[in-house]
């Protein structure tokens, strides 16, 4: 692989990726609050290393009920929604953040050879 169409498959990677963090939270909004609720049984992730418990139990659906202004039915799901959402939320900006400032630093950076 040569180095300019290695550059031109990373630069159409971070479009890929920069696109697909944009339209994540839009197309989660398009969907019902109760899309999730009857997609099957709540299985927990604590369970797979032998701790039961709930903690994780209803929490995409309480996260999907939230994102959509329905506390009581978040609450009803998993209380734990109300805390974990803006960690997610926060942490998909930072995310989307850092993309379009490294893509901006290496792709679209100004020549400034010219010494103006």
């Amino acid at each position: 692989m040569t180095r300019s169409s290695k550059i031109t498959s990373l630069q159409i990677w971070r479009i890929v990726k920069i696109g697909a963090m944009i339209i994540a939270p839009i197309l989660l909004l398009s969907l019902p609050a109760d899309y999730f609720d009857h997609a099957g049984s709540s299985i927990s992730v604590f369970e797979w290393i032998g701790v039961s418990g709930h903690y994780s139990q209803g929490l995409t659906r309480g996260c999907m009920h939230l994102l959509h202004g329905d506390l009581q039915g978040a609450v009803a799901f998993n209380r734990l929604s109300i805390a974990v959402l803006p960690l997610i939320g926060g942490l998909w900006f930072w995310g989307l953040y850092g993309e379009i400032t490294r893509y901006r630093r290496i792709y679209l950076k100004k020549d400034d050879s010219h010494g103006l």
